[in-house]
C-alpha cells in the first residue's frame, strides 16, 4: 500500500480503534480490526501539504466532523495494528536518506514513513518525484 500525501482520518481511527462505515447509515460506527500482519506500507507525505496537512487537521472538505491524523501518527497506528509494541518514533529519530527526505521505519520496514520537507500535495509533480518513483520501484 503506497499512500501519497494521504493519512487516516479521525472517523476511520479514534479512541484507539479502527472503524468502518455502516452501509445502512453511512456512519463510521462499526469497530473493525485490520488483518495482521497487514500489507507493506510505504507512505510519502510533504510537510507543506495544504490539502492533507502533515500535522493533521484540515479535513473539513470531507465533512464538518472530519480531520486528518498527523502523518507520522497514521503510520504508527498502522504499525501497532500489525503488531508493533514500542513507542511512536519521535520526529528526531528519523534518518535523512536524501536531501529533504526523512525516513521512519517500523517492524523491520513493513511500515515506512517518508517525511518530504517542503513538499506540497502534488507529490509526483514535485522535486521529490524521482525519489518517490525510485523508492517504489526498489521496494516492489
Amino acid at each position: 500500500m503506497i499512500p501519497l500525501a494521504s493519512s487516516l482520518i479521525n472517523i476511520q481511527y479514534h479512541d484507539n480503534s479502527f472503524w468502518k462505515a455502516n452501509t445502512q447509515t453511512n456512519l463510521w460506527n462499526i469497530p473493525t480490526e485490520p488483518n495482521s500482519p497487514g500489507p507493506k506500507i510505504i507512505h510519502f507525505h510533504g510537510t507543506s501539504d495544504g490539502t492533507v496537512p502533515y500535522l493533521g487537521g484540515g479535513g473539513n472538505f470531507l465533512g464538518e466532523e472530519v480531520d486528518f491524523l498527523d502523518a507520522q501518527q497514521s503510520d504508527f497506528v498502522w504499525a501497532k495494528a500489525f503488531g508493533y509494541t514500542g513507542p511512536k518514533l519521535q520526529d528526531s529519530k528519523g534518518i535523512e536518506v536524501a536531501t529533504g527526505v526523512v525516513k521512519y521505519e517500523y517492524l523491520g520496514g513493513q511500515v515506512v514513513h517518508y517525511k518530504m520537507v517542503d513538499m506540497g500535495h502534488g507529490a509526483l509533480g514535485s522535486q521529490y518525484k524521482q525519489f518517490i518513483m525510485n523508492t517504489i520501484r526498489s521496494d516492489l
